[in-house]
């Protein structure tokens, strides 16, 4: 009999359990209010806009083969967190200052219309 044993070293960027893979994935603000492709070394998959931080993703048959059935394989699943900038320019300041005046607009305009509403 031969009989075979192997330790894989741990991987930084993600983790193992069962035929399940676990990881995390960083993107910027913008393309997680826009939308994007997420590109790793392992994986490629789309986020819708508006993604939210912590915001799961699973990706089926992604995972690790089966351990039973090699020919199947779990899911991966990916757990997206957006950075938020910390060192924005000027006009990236000014273009956020703008959307924060066009966003309370919006809102008090939401605000009218369900006092209106409310008559």
């Amino acid at each position: 009999d031969l009989y075979v044993f192997l330790w894989a070293k741990d991987d930084p960027t993600f983790y193992r359990d069962g035929d399940k893979i676990y990881s995390e994935e960083s993107i910027d603000f913008v393309d997680a209010v826009l939308g994007c492709t997420v590109k790793t070394q392992y994986i490629k998959f789309d986020l819708p806009p508006r993604t939210q931080h912590d915001h799961v993703v699973r990706l089926k048959g992604k995972g690790a083969p089966k351990k039973n059935n090699p020919k199947e394989r779990g899911d991966h699943i990916v757990t997206v967190k957006v950075d938020i900038p910390k060192d924005l320019t000027k006009e990236e300041e000014d273009l956020f200052v703008k959307l924060k005046q066009l966003r309370d607009e919006k809102k008090e305009k939401e605000k009218e219309k369900e006092v209106e509403k409310a008559k």
